[in-house]
């Protein structure tokens, strides 16, 4: 299934930046997933995170105040405006993966010009 094509192509993009995350499915966390914000908190809190990275696609759906109200630091991810024009498509839409698919050999360049902010992009 579409979870295990995600894990099979994840986990080259991991090695790569020499990292080796323990992968937890929510499926194996909790019976019963609650909706968009409430369900990443539910997930939030049955790992023990303090801290949630949100892509840019969250600012469609994450009500901010759920997390921090939990005790949940928030993070933001913020593509510079210079990765978009320096490729041919909107990184900020991509991820890593992509990238790696596509320009492996600056892979290290594209992970070192992530940043992340505290306020929503």
């Amino acid at each position: 299934p579409l979870t295990q094509l995600s894990l099979c192509s994840i986990k080259p993009f991991f090695e790569k930046i020499g990292q080796y995350p323990r992968i937890v499915f929510a499926s194996s966390l909790r019976k019963t997933a609650l909706p968009k914000s409430l369900g990443i908190l539910q997930l939030l809190q049955l790992v023990n995170a303090t801290e949630y990275i949100a892509d840019s696609g969250a600012k469609n759906y994450l009500e901010d105040s759920l997390l921090t109200s939990n005790g949940i630091r928030l993070k933001w991810q913020n593509w510079p405006a210079s990765l978009s024009t320096t490729y041919d498509f909107d990184i900020r839409n991509g991820s890593g993966l992509n990238y790696l698919a596509r320009w492996p050999e600056r892979l290290g360049e594209f992970m070192n010009r992530i940043h992340y902010s505290n306020s929503r992009m």
